[in-house]
């Protein structure tokens, strides 16, 4: 039977009011330059957004890359690798793997999407029906070293529970990062070094199939203007149709993200590796976790829960402002290297800058005086563990929290800015960091 960890795991729950009165509201699926004063044609502005956003087409994909850091006069260059046996993966000393978790097809099959179910409360709920996992990029996996398979998003559908648009579709999108540290290029680096399981997202999200000039996805090597070489992922036709809200593409269809219909409670298993099933960080609301070891490595994870709507931030400078304004301007030199700084001062257009709202204190302290909210127009269903998109480890001073073996906790909130990290005791009181634009605090646990 699995195990549920109730009365030996923290739950911490957290709701925020915003208490701002200013709130900017885009069209949804609009671009955030329309955000801007003049939308999207004006011009010497730079933006700034706070948000969970949901991934573009090109992000949920498989795909391997070898990094080799910027030095003295050169460049940071990103190399795309078919495989971890590509010799382009040679070309860098760090190598990161992001997968995309296929659905389970075998009993003893591991890291990997093993079955989703939707309902409206924890008595109704019911299996919904694999219908099929996305054709995209995708890289092999490698026994020796431990890797995995990544596949594609999986398409589900539910015989009961229709989305807001009516729709009874959902898709799973299982992201996992890992990371090999070779030490050195060429013949010198290490391609046998063991790779760590580094990063977990998982999201669940109401899509209708919206027919329309629609491709697969391919990957592609560039040049950046400043010479060093990375990638892209695009289209493998020309003509295709607004790409805007498609969490994927197939050949004819675009996954359009949707709303879930109201009280909608989404329960998912995965067959996950341990490390990352220790302590969780995410959007969503009263949550039920169950744990079932599958063996020394490996657990099968339940996670049942509400999906919450969480608010965003965003401001706009100038771009002629930035240095009569050292603080903003420290950090945004500090995100955009020199290169890219210079590039966005030196442009005659606007631009964007996307900010994760994970663990992100600093950025958010330092644009808090020009953000104003922005209203978040659907529900999220979101777990991760291990580091957020933006690269912040989860810490503790508690050395309990180290332990990766089993589940330790969850926090969840709608909180704009959140920890990854778990809660700390200190003075005999709980404590744990959320951000947000003027607002009331409250919370929950139980142990």
């Amino acid at each position: 039977m699995p195990k549920k960890f109730a009365a030996r795991f923290f739950v911490i729950a957290f709701s925020v009011i915003s208490l701002a009165f200013t709130t900017l509201a885009p069209t949804q699926g609009a671009s955030l330059l329309d955000l801007l004063p003049g939308g999207a044609t004006s011009k010497g502005y730079l933006g700034v957004d706070f948000s969970e956003r949901q991934p573009t087409s090109g992000e949920n994909v498989s795909i391997i890359t070898s990094n080799l850091s910027a030095q003295p006069g050169t460049p940071p260059n990103t190399f795309l690798c078919s495989s971890l046996s590509d010799a382009n993966c040679a070309k860098g000393s760090f190598v990161r793997a992001q997968l995309i978790l296929p659905p389970c097809e075998t009993a003893n099959q591991l890291m990997c999407v093993e079955g989703l179910s939707i309902g409206t409360s924890a008595s109704d709920m019911e299996l919904a029906v694999l219908d099929h996992e996305v054709r995209s990029l995708t890289t092999p996996a490698d026994v020796a070293l431990g890797l995995p398979r990544g596949g594609g998003p999986s398409l589900w559908k539910s015989a009961k529970f229709a989305n807001k648009s009516g729709n009874f579709t959902y898709g799973v999108i299982a992201r996992v990062v890992y990371g090999q540290n070779r030490e050195a290029v060429g013949a010198a680096g290490k391609a046998n070094a063991p790779i760590t399981l580094t990063s977990m997202n998982l999201s669940v999200i109401p899509v209708t199939q919206k027919a329309g000039k629609y491709y697969p996805l391919e990957s592609y090597t560039s040049v950046n203007p400043d010479g060093g070489a990375t990638f892209g992922v695009r289209q493998t036709g020309n003509d295709y149709d607004n790409l805007a809200d498609c969490a994927w593409t197939e050949l004819g269809f675009c996954a359009k993200y949707e709303d879930f219909a109201d009280n909608t409670r989404v329960a998912l298993t995965m067959r996950m590796g341990a490390e990352m099933t220790g302590w969780l960080y995410g959007r969503m609301k009263d949550v039920d976790v169950k744990v079932d070891p599958i063996d020394a490595k490996n657990n099968r994870i339940k996670i049942e829960a509400l999906p919450v709507n969480a608010p965003g931030a965003f401001g706009y400078i100038k771009k002629s402002e930035l240095a009569s304004n050292p603080k903003i301007d420290a950090r945004v030199r500090l995100s955009s290297g020199v290169f890219g700084y210079n590039m966005m001062l030196q442009s005659e257009g606007s631009i964007v800058d996307g900010y994760d709202p994970v663990g992100n204190f600093e950025d958010f302290a330092a644009f808090e005086p020009i953000l104003k909210t922005k209203a978040g127009y659907r529900a999220q269903w979101i777990v991760s563990s291990g580091a957020s998109a933006n690269g912040y480890q989860a810490t503790s001073g508690n050395a309990c929290f180290d332990d990766k073996t089993q589940l330790l906790g969850i926090v969840t909130t709608n909180a704009m800015v959140y920890s990854p990290s778990a809660p700390e005791f200190k003075d005999g009181a709980l404590s744990y960091k959320v951000a947000g634009l003027h607002f009331i605090c409250g919370f929950g646990s139980r142990s």
